[in-house]
């Protein structure tokens, strides 16, 4: 899932992990908002996607932000066995329960230092792995997640540069 329709090195990211599934399973789904880079690549590169609307999930509204996440694990429900791959703590924060009803791992990508409130916030509900950009970010992350996840030293986390 991405979380822009711009391409950066996230959505490089997602796009080859989705390529490699779909090579290898013949069938790996990526949801963008709306047009712009990141589905050119995507139609470019021949992968399944499809767009959809994040503006309810990130909703003030929490009746708009359920129904969003409905929606959406209306589309996830029948993925199984799958990952989701999302490119922003903020965006997990918004579509997280739409993944747990789901029963889908999913995979949050960081590559900025994000405000530990702000990860704290994101993560009382943490995914099932979370990958950093860098070294640096590791420790940063884990000190906002929930004490008890605090322990677990490479369990939750895998870092993309040595």
């Amino acid at each position: 899932m991405l979380v822009s329709n711009e391409l950066g090195g996230a959505g490089l990211v997602g796009l080859n992990l989705a390529g490699v599934l779909q090579t290898r399973l013949q069938e790996s789904h990526i949801w963008i908002p709306g047009d712009g880079p990141a589905k050119r690549k995507a139609e470019e590169l021949g992968l399944i996607h499809h767009v959809y609307d994040p503006a309810n999930v990130l909703s003030s509204s929490r009746f708009s932000a359920a129904f969003g996440n409905w929606r959406i694990w209306q589309r996830f429900r029948y993925d199984k066995p799958g990952i989701v791959h999302i490119y922003s703590p903020l965006f997990y924060r918004a579509i997280r329960y739409a993944v747990k009803m789901s029963g889908l791992k999913s995979i949050v990508h960081i590559h900025l230092e994000e405000d530990k409130d702000g990860l704290s916030c994101d993560f009382k509900s943490p995914p099932d792995l979370i990958i950093t950009c860098a070294n640096f970010l590791v420790e940063h992350v884990r000190s906002a997640l929930p004490r008890y996840l605090q322990r677990r030293r490479n369990a939750l986390f895998r870092c993309l540069t040595p």
